[in-house]
């Protein structure tokens, strides 16, 4: 019985946590663009993680670049030019 008294507040802090997590994997085939849209949840602080990673060592990095815009299109982070991988990592605040 012990473990369940031990559990039962844990449960409870889960529940009232709320947490978004996803994940997205994609391949962009040479010589190919994409664009996507990705909503994290309204009034709450949220970050976006992410990393990108060219798999073909053949290829040239150039001209590889990503870049983060935020909701009016105001770019908030953009890769090291010619990288061929990388990581961000995008705080947004809450109620935006």
């Amino acid at each position: 019985m012990r473990s369940i008294t031990i559990l039962t507040p844990l449960l409870v802090l889960l529940a009232l946590t709320t947490t978004a997590n996803a994940a997205f994997s994609t391949v962009v085939e040479n010589g190919e663009e994409e664009c996507f849209t990705i909503r994290a949840p309204a009034n709450v602080q949220s970050t976006i993680n992410g990393n990108f990673d060219v798999l073909d060592d053949e290829l040239s990095p150039d001209p590889i670049g990503v870049v983060l815009y935020d909701p009016s299109e105001k770019p908030v982070w953009r890769s090291v030019p010619k990288s061929s991988e990388g990581t961000f990592s995008v705080p947004r605040p809450s109620g935006k």
